[in-house]
């Protein structure tokens, strides 16, 4: 009896605690910054199969051996054509070793856009002409099975490197060439989890292995601010 009179004492504590905390405290959901033009929440019914707990509602999983997603090309929002755009995403994952990709639009060029990881580091490729410019985050490996954000962002005009935010925080070397101005699109579909094969890497059977939430595709270079209003949103996502 004085045990479970100690923890309901304690439980009655905690949840005072937390009542008395300000407003501000408690997690809010972002804005949804303007030009989203599609967004994975994978809450959606195709995604049943890979569905677990994610950072926001649910999360696709992958095995890192025979599952991805592949989205039709004439899915709508995919297209960034020569314009600004951003792809940010919420990622979790052990892999310090491999290099799988995430999101991989590109066709055997390549030709196309690419957010993936090198041994635990978040990586951010525009391909065109069949030269290829990676970028890849310095910060310390994510590969802690730990929710972490990544962005990667392009703005065209001026020309300007692009650029990966890890966690909110822009990463500070950038590419190494201003992107290209070029079409990016491709009849390729898009891949969530697998590798098109490329005459770089003529394969396509690397796969990710971990968690990925919400990925966001924007027809616009986002903010600074808008990107750590997304990360700090956390759990609570971007406001629907």
């Amino acid at each position: 009896m004085r045990d479970q009179f100690r923890s309901r004492t304690g439980s009655f504590v905690l949840l005072f605690a937390l009542s008395a905390l300000p407003l501000a405290a408690q997690p809010r959901c972002a804005p949804v910054p303007p030009n989203l033009t599609a967004w994975f929440t994978f809450d959606e019914p195709e995604f049943r199969p890979l569905r677990v707990p994610g950072r926001v509602g649910s999360a696709a999983r992958f095995n890192g051996k025979d599952q991805f997603r592949e989205i039709p090309t004439t899915t709508p929002g995919l297209a960034v054509g020569d314009d600004d755009f951003t792809i940010e995403l919420w990622l979790r994952t052990t892999d310090s070793v491999n290099t799988p990709s995430l999101v991989d639009k590109r066709d055997y060029t390549p030709l196309g856009y690419l957010v993936f990881l090198y041994k635990g580091h978040p990586g951010f490729q525009v391909s065109a002409s069949g030269a290829v410019d990676n970028l890849i985050a310095q910060s310390p490996s994510i590969a802690d099975g730990r929710w972490h954000h990544v962005a990667g962002v392009v703005r065209r005009l001026p020309p300007q490197r692009f650029w990966l935010y890890v966690d909110g925080v822009k990463d500070p070397k950038g590419s190494a060439h201003p992107a290209p101005l070029v079409n990016l699109d491709v009849p390729a579909p898009l891949w969530l989890g697998r590798h098109h094969a490329n005459k770089k890497m003529q394969t396509d059977d690397i796969y990710f292995k971990g968690d990925l939430d919400e990925v966001s595709f924007y027809h616009r270079a986002l903010t600074a601010a808008e990107i750590q209003s997304i990360f700090r949103a956390g759990s609570a996502g971007k406001c629907r």
